[in-house]
């Protein structure tokens, strides 16, 4: 009987103690997003420095060695390897001083491989960092790992 209990209450402590480890790994991916975005807004201001207007395009962004050098992560509809979300930059017309990033959390394989999904679809939600650093939920905003305002 006491044998019994101790295997419930190792149970119990290994149910939470995986939890707690998904939630932290689900933080740990949204951090690296954040960095990801941070780095492609500041390769759209070197690009709007260079042509007085936002690029609002990885193609653009790729054309200058210095600047796609600077961002990293997965451009488009695809997941890849690298990261495990897909960046996307929105530019604005050129009159405006404003652009967004988009980063959406990648719920299928990588691209080409035969990998189960990474997430659900229903898990997945998109975050948005405007050219002056804020960062707002714009989709799904209760399967973001933190609390963020919404868009």
């Amino acid at each position: 009987m006491e044998l019994l209990l101790i295997i419930m209450i190792v149970g119990a402590l290994a149910i939470v103690a995986l939890t707690q480890y998904k939630n932290m790994s689900e933080r740990a991916r949204f951090s690296e997003a954040l960095v990801i975005m941070d780095q492609i807004r500041k390769a759209e201001w070197m690009y709007y420095q260079k042509s007085d207007h936002f690029c609002g395009s990885p193609d653009c962004l790729a054309m200058d060695p210095s600047i796609a050098n600077s961002s990293t992560g997965s451009w488009g509809g695809h997941c890849s390897e690298a990261s495990w979300f897909t960046f996307l930059s929105e530019g604005y017309p050129s009159f405006s001083t404003d652009f967004l990033v988009r980063a959406t959390r990648c719920t299928t394989s990588y691209a080409g491989d035969a990998k189960p999904p990474i997430l659900s679809p229903l898990q997945g939600y998109q975050v948005v960092m405007h050219s002056n650093g804020t960062v707002a939920c714009s989709d799904q905003c209760e399967n973001c790992p933190v609390r963020l305002p919404v868009e």
